[in-house]
């Protein structure tokens, strides 16, 4: 059986932000920060589909820091993510 991974979610609620849950299934990885693992309210796609929150975007400085391409700030992508996309899926109680 694999094994589920924890997520802290940031910008959503008071009561869940910062709690790490465990989806019942995994998340879509473009809504997942590829730093940090934290998922927030926004991300920012980079050309070579990595996804930031806006602190590890901050800090990247306009080169990935997974695989340390250098983007411009026209080819970025904002993809958010809804208090109700959040609350439809399921998670593990802990």
């Amino acid at each position: 059986m694999e094994q589920s991974k924890a997520y802290p979610l940031a910008g959503f609620a008071y009561d869940w932000d910062w709690r790490p849950l465990e989806f019942d299934s995994p998340p879509n990885p473009l809504k997942v920060c590829s730093s940090c693992c934290v998922i927030p309210r926004e991300v920012r796609v980079l050309p070579c589909r990595h996804a930031l929150c806006d602190t590890c975007y901050q800090r990247a400085e306009r080169r990935c820091p997974m695989d340390r391409e250098t983007f411009d700030e026209g080819q970025v992508e904002r993809l958010s993510t809804s208090l109700e996309d959040v609350a439809d899926r399921l998670v593990w109680c802990w």
